[in-house]
């Protein structure tokens, strides 16, 4: 919704809000202990994400928007060849980017950060 609206519009504003505080509760949830991420979260995680984007993908299909980035990459060429050649494979790349990759990439990160020798 920034790219697309000033600053103060609601969209913004709640896209930032929203944002601000998923990153908050992630911060926190890992500076308590409170959740390290693991390969064998992936799954639950995946599902998770797409049970999260199944109203963004909804929106997306009846009003032309473009939440989680599920319709469109956004001006990346490789990614934009692939949305406009198979809309279908590009969602559920950005799907499994968003649900498995991300993830994954967590646990690698935090596995390093408790055992600094990998």
């Amino acid at each position: 919704s920034l790219v697309f609206y000033p600053a103060l519009h609601p969209a913004s504003l709640h896209s930032l809000i929203y944002h601000s505080l998923m990153i908050y509760a992630g911060i926190l949830l890992l500076w308590r202990g409170g959740y390290r991420p693991c390969p064998r979260d992936t799954l639950p995680y995946f599902l998770t994400v797409c049970i999260v984007s199944l109203p963004s993908l909804i929106l997306n299909l009846t009003l032309g928007t473009n939440f989680m980035f599920l319709s469109s990459p956004q001006g990346i060429p490789l990614l934009t060849d692939l949305a406009e050649a198979a809309p279908a494979m590009y969602t559920a790349c950005a799907l499994l980017a968003q649900g498995v990759l991300i993830h994954l990439g967590a646990c690698v990160i935090f596995r390093k950060s408790r055992n600094p020798s990998l």
